[in-house]
């Protein structure tokens, strides 16, 4: 609720209150960031556990969950998929009278960063997210985080491709992407100790790594990226009105990395009101960076 005692939506209820389908997906664990592995029996490398173990959710809901007996407040019941073969077959039968899909794959606390060996339907609104690079980037882990930035960048094709592919009823006319964090981890290039905001450089010395540094495996107040495309991306990159700047006594900037930017606070109302008003804004296919 917001100071007044009104309900404050996300965007995703919102959506839903409006009529819309919704859905969320994630790398990480079912009751962490939002919906995705924790599943109880299986083990961190996929593999199928003698003994299922509940610690992210509960043996109740879960049994429940594969009877297919779980069901919201409304009555409503969720259909529980698993793998790809699940998937596959729950878009080939949009009519099986499941509106509620629970995605919760075949691994226990992230769906790939914690695998034992080396490092290396109308309108819808669809969260997405890469949660293990959370994961890789707090344990400084390149490798693990080069894995998860790969295969989200190729979430982020798949969903440009397939507004693009003749078979999709969506456009750019109607359809905003937006690709952006919630925070950053000081990953700066090999010399970013001492030069600025250097960039993560190409790799250098053959080993087929880039060149960087970590200076923390915490989070920072470094601003992110974000890249918005298609219907409204003008309104999302209009947001960005500050300049990530620190002033002195005579008003000379003296620190910062002098990009603009705009907050999450700021970008969730504009997109709320977006959802609300049903508009689809002017289309612009170019990129916002953060």
């Amino acid at each position: 609720m917001d100071g007044k005692g009104e309900p404050v939506f996300i965007t995703a209820e919102l959506a839903k209150l409006l009529g819309k389908a919704t859905g969320v997906v994630s790398t990480v664990q079912v009751s962490d960031a939002i919906a995705g592995t924790g599943n109880p029996d299986y083990n961190d490398n996929g593999q199928l556990r003698s003994t299922a173990l509940y610690e992210w959710i509960g043996e109740d809901i879960w049994t429940a969950l594969k009877d297919g007996a779980f069901a919201s407040d409304d009555g409503v019941a969720w259909e529980l998929i698993q793998d790809r073969a699940d998937i596959i077959a729950a878009g080939n039968s949009p009519a099986n009278g499941h509106e509620r899909l629970a995605l919760i794959v075949e691994a226990y606390t992230g769906h790939q960063f914690y695998r034992s060996g080396a490092s290396a339907p109308g309108e819808t609104e669809v969260s997405i997210e890469g949660g293990s690079v959370d994961r890789a980037m707090h344990a400084n882990n390149i490798g693990r985080m080069i894995e998860e930035y790969i295969e989200f960048n190729n979430t982020v094709k798949f969903v440009i491709d397939w507004v693009n592919s003749p078979e999709s009823r969506a456009t750019w006319e109607d359809t905003l992407l937006i690709v952006t964090a919630d925070h950053d981890h000081l990953l700066f290039g090999p010399d970013g100790a001492t030069i600025p905001y250097q960039p993560v450089l190409p790799d250098q010395d053959g080993d087929g790594v880039p060149e960087y540094i970590w200076l923390s495996n915490n989070h920072s107040n470094q601003i992110v990226p974000l890249y918005a495309y298609g219907a409204d991306s003008q309104g999302v990159r209009a947001l960005a009105d500050d300049t990530d700047a620190v002033f002195d006594a005579q008003g000379r900037a003296v620190a910062g990395s002098g990009r603009s930017y705009t907050d999450r606070a700021e970008l969730g109302d504009h997109l709320l009101g977006q959802i609300s008003l049903g508009a689809t804004g002017s289309s612009d296919h170019s990129a916002l960076g953060g």
